[in-house]
């Protein structure tokens, strides 16, 4: 906007055209820039004018001049497109119940900017708290002790707990309502880190407020069967002797299977514990004992539904010709964690690459120039074509069906 403000006429100032780039002009959050600050002061003071940009933009009722910062309507106008232009209202409309509540209606944390007598009106510091929970930490303090307030505010933020007076953290529905939204708030109540109903609550919704949570709880096998039902991997917040308990890993892993990983040592070779755990992840083969990975009757059991935990066999297993084909049959993608000599074996070969032609990258030089194998893995995968070596990669049959889509 290149023209010199000064030589508007004012019968253009008001044109539509122009008030929108004069409000586009204000920043993208609503505070003006700087080149509402250049408005002449004719404009500044101008009812009518001012008036059409608050509306537009409340935040520039900062560059009104002080008799329209008085005037009622336009710092109404103001607050409720904007607010926080509360801040830039007269001190005695700041005392305005009507224009407060806009306010705050607009925008919780304007209660900042209200009188102090506004402060601790109940109507006031509900309305302000139900829109943002932490304005309550400009209310008076009074305030903090309304059981009515305290409960707004905890609804639409749990962690302003912490700002409330100390009855209000020993009020059970307010410190419910608290955790419900935010379970990190159990930190700030203190009477209730032992209390079954409001510590589920506040795990259920964040984990971390375990943290918090009263030792007792933590080695109660019946408190931690219902937590791990709902969420297995807070099995790492137990005590010793509940991450023992058979009963609970195993409700623990079914329901999370990496959660065997906090499971007691006697439990991660149990095969009951284990299969229960990787049926729901295979991933927590990793935490299993040495002398579940070696046993090839318990291994032979996880491949056949999970060929890919192949790769947490000991390495004298992953050269067991028998367990390598029940993984193979299960997923091709196995023959990566078989050992050398197996991938040198035809026939174990072709049930991989039977299943996922890629892994002829993986066979022996001779397998991927036999003309059977790469046949077999073209088929599947006609991209494999490209690992085909010798004779094979040119023999018309595999060439055709590596064309074939």
């Amino acid at each position: 906007m290149e023209r010199v403000l000064d030589e508007i006429p004012h019968d253009q100032v008001l044109h539509a055209g122009f008030l929108h780039d004069l409000c586009s002009a204000c920043s993208a959050d609503g505070i003006p820039n700087e080149f509402m600050g250049k408005l002449p002061a004719n404009l500044k003071a101008d009812w009518s004018f001012m008036l059409k940009v608050v509306k537009e933009r409340g935040a520039a009722l900062a560059f009104a001049n002080d008799s329209l910062k008085a005037d009622r309507e336009i710092v109404l106008a103001a607050v409720q497109t904007y607010g926080s232009a509360l801040e830039f209202a007269n001190d005695g409309l700041r005392s305005d119940k009507e224009i407060v509540l806009a306010a705050v209606h607009k925008y919780g944390r304007a209660l900042e900017y209200a009188s102090d007598d506004l402060k601790a009106d109940k109507d006031v510091v509900l309305a302000a708290v139900q829109k943002n929970g932490d304005s309550i930490r400009h209310a008076n303090e009074i305030m903090t002790q309304d059981k009515d307030v305290a409960l707004a505010a905890v609804k639409e933020n749990g962690s302003v707990l912490k700002r409330l007076h100390k009855s209000m953290k020993e009020d059970k529905d307010v410190v419910l309502a608290a955790v419900r939204q935010c379970g990190r708030a159990l930190q700030h109540a203190e009477s209730f880190q032992a209390d079954t109903e409001i510590v589920l609550e506040a795990i259920l919704q964040n984990g971390v407020a375990f943290d918090y949570v009263a030792d007792v709880l933590k080695a109660s096998s019946e408190f931690m069967l219902e937590v791990v039902s709902e969420k297995g991997y807070l099995l790492k917040y137990a005590h010793d002797d509940v991450k023992a308990d058979k009963e609970v890993v195993l409700v623990a892993v079914g329901h999370s299977g990496r959660a065997l990983e906090h499971a007691a040592l006697k439990l991660t070779s149990d095969s009951e514990v284990v299969l229960a755990a990787v049926k729901q992840n295979a991933e927590a083969l990793v935490f299993a004992s040495n002398k579940f990975t070696a046993d090839k009757t318990l291994m032979m059991d996880v491949v056949s539904s999970k060929g890919s935990c192949l790769k947490y066999a000991n390495k004298k297993l992953r050269g067991d010709r028998e367990l390598v084909l029940a993984a193979l049959q299960n997923s091709g993608t196995s023959l990566i964690f078989a050992s050398r000599r197996l991938q040198k074996d035809k026939e174990v070969v072709l049930t991989a690459v039977k299943d996922n032609g890629e892994m002829l990258r993986y066979v022996s030089d001779s397998l991927r120039a036999d003309q059977e194998v790469v046949l077999a893995a073209v088929k599947n995968r006609p991209t494999a074509i490209r690992y085909a070596l010798g004779e094979a990669a040119r023999d018309v049959e595999c060439l055709k069906a590596a064309n074939s889509t």
